[in-house]
């Protein structure tokens, strides 16, 4: 079942800001991330914190066939 469907273009990000989509829902909740369409030589286009330090910041280049999983409380944002 499909709690929510959503599409989202993204051509340019000055700055990204970090947040979660679903939380305390003791994992039942989660987006999945397909990207559609992606630009040669560009950079990560994702960040993920580490969950209790949003300084901590992991960078995510999307690829071809490849989706992303991302849970609950999982903080994330469009990278810059």
């Amino acid at each position: 079942v499909a709690y929510h469907l959503t599409f989202i273009v993204v051509s340019h990000c000055e700055r990204g800001f970090i947040h979660h989509d679903t939380t305390g829902t003791d994992g039942k909740v989660f987006n999945v991330i397909i990207p559609m369409e992606m630009v040669d030589g560009s950079p990560p286009e994702l960040i993920i914190t580490k969950f209790d330090d949003d300084h901590v910041k992991g960078r995510l280049k999307y690829q071809t066939n490849v989706a992303v999983l991302i849970g609950d409380d999982a903080r994330h944002a469009t990278s810059e």
